[in-house]
């Protein structure tokens, strides 16, 4: 992951924000994913699976468009295009230091949901693979801060 504008952060959301679907069907959310990576050749840097929203921070290999392997995952998450929202958001990062802050935010979501009290507490996040590789957790007090910038 030497190229850090070649990550893409993004979010998606079922169209009913209050389901808990995500975490009740994350092994057939897991399989859309591989499915994803084996078909564009993505890596995932960061994720977290919350029961109504999916945050990820990818990396994709030149020429691949981020849409399509988005659409990868909803489709072969549910053939119900109503499940998700139609749109979702995203955003190119910028530089290293965009990089770690979106991956900090990832992690951070499941505390900023109110789902946990600390990062690693959340089964469903890729933190757990972070600390495995030795990145520091993050600062659960930076989520006073994180908490004055719209939700992701």
């Amino acid at each position: 992951m030497s190229d850090p504008t070649a990550a893409r952060f993004f979010t998606l959301r079922l169209a009913d924000p209050h389901s808990d679907l995500l975490l009740r069907e994350v092994d057939s959310l897991r399989r859309a994913m591989r499915a994803a990576r084996a078909r564009h050749g993505l890596v995932i840097d960061a994720i977290a699976v919350l029961p109504a929203v999916l945050h990820c921070l990818w990396h994709l290999p030149q020429g691949c468009r981020h849409a399509s392997a988005i659409g990868t995952v909803k489709s072969r998450f549910a053939q119900d295009r109503r499940l998700w929202l139609r749109d979702s958001w995203s955003h190119r990062v910028a530089d290293p230091e965009d990089l770690q802050q979106h991956r900090d935010r990832i992690h951070l979501s499941p505390v900023l949901a109110g789902l946990c009290a600390h990062p690693q507490d959340w089964p469903h996040s890729s933190i757990h693979r972070a600390l495995r590789d030795g990145l520091p957790v993050p600062d659960t007090a930076e989520t006073r801060m994180v908490r004055s910038v719209p939700a992701l």
